[in-house]
């Protein structure tokens, strides 16, 4: 599994940007006050594969922000794993920590297994978690079907949808 370990000075803001198809485990770890990171993320493995992500905002000192989104698109038979671990130490006051897993599931033999997982030692704080999991809406399909697409070409314009809310985050900055 690749890994990437991220340590965030005191002060220093830092945007981390991913696209993957493999297993991969990301650590964010806040060494410093008012340290900050944006993290997003697009994943989207191969038709018929397993992988696991893993993600770790670690918060060790008061006024650390992070902000997380991760979108996956899972194709045929394909399964992904998300594990989001968010951890505020006890002296760690006032952090803002985030984290939104949304997942498209393109067909009956997709999945998606999330796992949120909050470990707040200090109550002073602000943390959040959200996850979404949806296939491709037949209403959608069929409006756009009402105005001359294609099926095929509905269902791209819709995975595109999705996936340009990572894209216009900048991703390929």
């Amino acid at each position: 599994m690749k890994r990437k370990i991220y340590r965030i000075a005191e002060g220093k803001n830092k945007k981390i940007k991913f696209i993957v198809d493999h297993s991969f485990d990301l650590e964010v770890i806040f060494q410093g006050k008012n340290s900050s990171a944006e993290i997003v993320g697009l994943v989207m493995p191969k038709p018929h594969t397993n992988i696991i992500i893993r993600t770790k905002q670690i918060h060790n000192y008061p006024q650390s922000k992070s902000n997380l989104l991760i979108r996956s698109v899972i194709s045929e038979g394909s399964c992904v794993t998300y594990e989001g671990t968010i951890r505020i130490e006890k002296h760690a006051r006032y952090v803002d920590a985030y984290q939104k897993n949304e997942t498209m599931l393109l067909s009956d033999t997709s999945q998606i297994h999330t796992s949120p997982i909050l470990e707040i030692l200090n109550h002073d704080v602000k943390c959040t978690h959200g996850a979404t999991v949806k296939p491709i809406s037949e209403t959608e399909l069929l409006y756009l079907q009402s105005r001359g697409i294609s099926r095929l070409q509905a269902r791209k314009m819709i995975v595109r949808g999705f996936i340009d809310g990572i894209i216009k985050n900048n991703l390929y900055d």
